[in-house]
């Protein structure tokens, strides 16, 4: 079986909650971190995968194209790390 970093877990969690709840602010409040954080993981998570998730404004967090096929994934990952 492969294993996945800590890392990399961290930035699938912090996109599966910023996609799910539409803000990193939202998100942060959910697991308990900063909004920076949050940001930060997704952002290493994009660097990682080499795929823009989220189309980012001031005022708003989008999910881009990838990001709707990666979500279900991430969330499923999500659901089975906290069971």
């Amino acid at each position: 079986m492969a294993q996945i970093s800590l890392d990399r877990l961290t930035g699938l969690i912090a996109f599966a909650r910023a996609a799910s709840l539409g803000s990193n602010t939202a998100a942060a409040r959910a697991v308990g971190v900063s909004p920076s954080a949050v940001s930060k993981s997704v952002q290493r998570l994009e660097l990682h995968l080499g795929l823009k998730l989220f189309s980012r404004t001031t005022r708003s967090l989008t999910p881009g194209f990838s990001a709707s096929l990666s979500y279900s994934s991430a969330s499923n990952l999500r659901q089975l790390v906290l069971n």
